[in-house]
């Protein structure tokens, strides 16, 4: 776009248009790497273990990050809860 103004001669009066987006579009991509850290990291976790640790150690990994395993050993650490499920109670059956 700039190089096309410039070719048009148009450049000059677009000049502080053009410089207010730019430092626009970086104060953006300053803030990129904190708004996306969590999945930064993520993805550098997986690349890291892949590489000492192949397909297995990626999988094993994921694994600690799951909301379902994660919810799935809460389910299992709470005896009674998982008992209940087992028989198939309802709490909120009245019968």
């Amino acid at each position: 776009m700039k190089e096309s103004a410039e070719d048009d001669d148009y450049f000059t009066s677009l000049e502080p248009e053009f410089e207010a987006l730019k430092a626009k579009i970086l104060e953006n991509k300053k803030g990129d790497l904190e708004r996306h850290k969590d999945e930064i990291k993520k993805i550098l976790k997986f690349e890291i273990v892949t590489r000492y640790y192949y397909q297995k150690g990626r999988i094993i990994a994921s694994l600690n990050d799951d909301e379902d395993i994660t919810k799935a050993i809460d389910v299992l650490s709470d005896e009674p809860g998982y008992l209940t499920i087992l028989r198939g109670d309802d709490k909120d059956d009245k019968n």
